[in-house]
């Protein structure tokens, strides 16, 4: 939905709004206070290269 809805917008989390946001319609979230940190966010992003063993360099 994020990368193909008209009424997507940048910088917002879109998941799953049924109970728990485990399932349903998909829907904008509140953010996690995590996500909102570059050094979270340079974290996560470490461990899914790791993961996937895809690296992706600048």
């Amino acid at each position: 939905m994020a990368a193909t809805a008209q009424d997507s917008r940048g910088g917002q989390l879109y998941g799953p709004r049924g109970f728990g946001n485990l399932g349903g319609p998909p829907a904008e979230q509140r953010l996690y206070p995590t996500l909102t940190s570059a050094e979270e966010a340079r974290r996560v992003w470490q461990v899914s290269e790791r993961l996937t063993a895809v690296s992706v360099t600048a």
